[in-house]
Formats: C-alpha cells, sequence, structure tokens
C-alpha cells in the first residue's frame, strides 16, 4: 500500500507520521504554498517526495488522503479532476487500471464523501475516514487505539480499513446523513470541553482563586468526575446542588455570574440540560429558576 497525503497541515502531518511508522509507504506529501521547514522535513523523515499541489498530478500510489479544510474539499476535488481531464486526453495505457485501484479520501468528520464526487465522476473510488481525536500542533503522533468514522463506496472504505488497521486504529462504519451530528458530538467531546473549561478557569479567577492554582484544582475535580463517568456512568456520577435540587445555591450561583452573560449563558444552557435529562430533585422549580432572565431568578 502505497498512500500520497495531500496537505500537510495538524491533521495531514499526524497522519503521514503514524503511517510511516506503521510501515505504509507514504509516497508523496502534496502542499499548496511554497514548503515549510517542517514540511519539508516530515517529507525527508517519511521517505516521500513533497510536491507543490500547483505540479502535482495524481500518482501510483493506492491511495490519495485529501488532508484539507472542509470548505475546500470541493474545489480540490474538482481541480484533481480536472487534471485527470487533461492526463486522460493523452490516453495512456495504465489509466484504467489507475483507476481500478487507487481510492480517494478525505479525513472530515463532518462533511460527506459526496464531496468528492467529482472524481467519482472519473472512475474512482471516493470515501472518508476522519480520526476521531484532536490534533491541535503539527506533530508526530501515533494513532494506535484512535477510531475512525468511515463512509463512502465499497472499495474506499476497504481502502480505509486496511491502512487504519495497519496504524493499530480501529474502523467504525458511518452512516452519511449523521456526519452533521457525528461532528458535533465530535465539538462537544474536545474543542467545546476545552471551551467549558476555559469559562471554569475563568470563573475561578473571578472568584479570587490564585491563576496558579486554577489548572491544578480544575485537573483535580475533572479527572476524578470523567474517571466516575467512565466507570459508573452520567446519572451515577451526578452529584452538587442541581441533583440535591438546592435551589437557593443555584440562585446564588446565577446571581454571581450575572454580570457576565457568557458565562451565565453556559451556566443555565448545562443546568437546565441536567434538570433535564439528569436525576434531579425539584427539578421543575429548578428549570423556571434557570429559565428567568438574568436578574429575575
Amino acid at each position: 500500500m502505497a498512500v500520497t497525503v495531500i496537505g500537510a497541515g495538524n491533521c495531514g502531518t499526524a497522519l503521514a507520521w503514524a503511517m510511516h511508522a506503521a510501515g505504509i509507504q507514504v509516497a508523496e506529501v502534496v502542499v499548496r504554498r511554497n514548503p515549510t521547514a517542517g514540511q519539508w522535513r516530515l517529507a525527508q523523515d517519511c521517505g516521500a517526495r513533497l510536491v507543490k499541489f500547483a505540479e502535482w498530478t495524481y500518482s501510483d500510489a493506492q491511495c490519495c488522503w485529501l488532508c484539507v479544510p472542509d470548505d475546500c474539499l470541493a474545489a480540490v476535488a474538482a481541480e484533481i479532476a480536472a487534471r485527470i481531464t487533461q492526463r486522460t486526453a493523452h490516453r495512456e495505457p495504465e489509466e484504467s487500471a489507475l483507476r481500478t485501484r487507487l481510492a480517494f479520501l478525505h479525513t472530515s468528520g463532518a462533511r460527506s464523501f459526496r464531496d468528492l464526487a467529482p472524481l467519482a465522476k472519473k472512475g474512482f473510488a471516493i470515501g472518508a475516514a476522519h480520526p476521531f481525536r484532536s490534533f491541535p500542533q503539527r506533530q508526530r503522533v501515533t494513532l494506535a487505539g484512535t477510531y475512525f468514522g468511515v463512509e463512502g463506496d465499497r472499495l474506499a472504505r476497504e481502502t480505509a480499513n486496511g491502512i487504519i488497521r495497519q496504524m493499530d486504529g480501529v474502523p467504525f462504519r458511518l452512516r452519511t446523513e449523521d456526519k452533521a451530528m457525528y461532528h458535533a458530538f465530535g465539538a462537544f467531546a474536545s474543542p467545546l470541553l476545552v471551551s467549558l473549561l476555559a469559562a471554569a478557569a475563568q470563573i475561578g479567577t473571578l472568584a479570587g482563586v490564585p491563576a496558579s492554582i486554577v489548572p491544578h484544582l480544575l485537573n483535580s475535580l475533572t479527572s476524578g468526575t470523567f474517571a466516575n463517568w467512565q466507570q459508573n456512568g452520567a446519572a451515577r456520577s451526578f452529584s452538587g446542588p442541581i441533583a440535591r435540587g438546592d435551589i437557593e445555591t443555584i440562585r446564588r450561583h446565577l446571581a454571581s455570574l450575572s454580570t457576565v452573560p457568557e458565562l451565565d449563558n453556559i451556566y443555565r444552557a448545562l443546568a437546565s440540560y441536567a434538570a433535564a435529562t439528569l436525576p434531579a430533585k425539584r427539578s421543575k422549580h429548578l428549570r423556571k429558576v434557570l429559565a428567568a432572565k438574568a436578574g429575575n431568578a
């Protein structure tokens, strides 16, 4: 198996490193602009050719994996398809053989594999394989144990599954119509979780907790909470004033947050969801308090 990685941002870099470490040949790393020193190093260490996208024509790799921003997928696919049309015009004898074994994948968790439709019209297999993890930096990683949501036509799925398993990842099948919700699920599990932790840290600072110990307090409480959730589930891990139905305590929380609307909105949204879906005493009363406008709770 030889793979071309198109895009060497955070995700593309991680994917190229992981495939190379797993013994998968990274044939090419394709970049949009003039390569950076880090991209040269990535290609060199993976034993891959580094190519600018404007100069790239699809190669003999069995898979081309597009690691480009979601909003660029359709345009990149269309541009590649146009180049293939030009190449086909020369009637190279190997053309049909390439089409029967070459799959194009993308890594987006939100966009359908059908964003690659221009390539399907040229006879290629198309699909998507989204790693369910975050890549906040360009760095060398292992993807062992990482789950990948996979969709697409049969050949593309089989190609993706083979690569993922060779990296010791875990592929699972996604329905195309569920991808937006699936990606929202991922947003709650990572970037919005970071946003929640940032909000909690801000509240701690506003409460006068020394900034130097805020991360330690958050880590102490959240790590225990997450361990409880993993072991016991949400209902049996839920505690605090909402679970107890302490209306007056909730009112005090709301009053303290009333001068910071963004934090007040986050608190009300999460507390309302908890009161509606988790074991909470006096839940109807709690929800009325939480639904009242700030200052009237």
